[in-house]
């Protein structure tokens, strides 16, 4: 169960034709890892058709994950408690660098809805 109180934010790309889009998502993310020096977690997700999966540090601190669910790609970000000041930067490059590789279909989701479990 998570804290009600810590920042999610989630993005979500509308998929077209194109079966690049994961690929180049995937890449996206790996750059951001590089940038800030993040730790790919992916081995570790429980969440479906995850894409790639990051964190501040092993087991602590802020989290962005990338998955697919039905016809959008669905950008994770969790800032676990940590205060703006750290997760802002990344945040805020992670944003710019899906509206430069994903021009029109980027949109920041209003519903914070889309589990990241499936609901039986």
């Amino acid at each position: 169960m998570t804290d009600s109180n810590i920042e999610k934010f989630q993005f979500e790309i509308e998929l077209d034709a194109s079966s690049e889009a994961p690929v180049i998502l995937r890449n996206v993310i790996i750059r951001l890892a590089s940038k800030f020096n993040l730790i790919e977690n992916t081995h570790q997700s429980r969440v479906p058709d995850t894409i790639i999966s990051l964190a501040e540090e092993i087991n602590f601190g802020f989290g962005c994950g990338a998955r697919k669910v039905a016809d959008l790609l669905v950008v994770d970000f969790l800032a676990n408690k940590r205060p703006p000041i750290v997760y802002a930067p990344v945040l805020s490059c992670l944003f710019e660098n899906l509206l430069i590789a994903f021009p029109n279909s980027v949109t920041i989701s209003n519903r914070n809805t889309i589990p990241l479990h499936p609901v039986t």
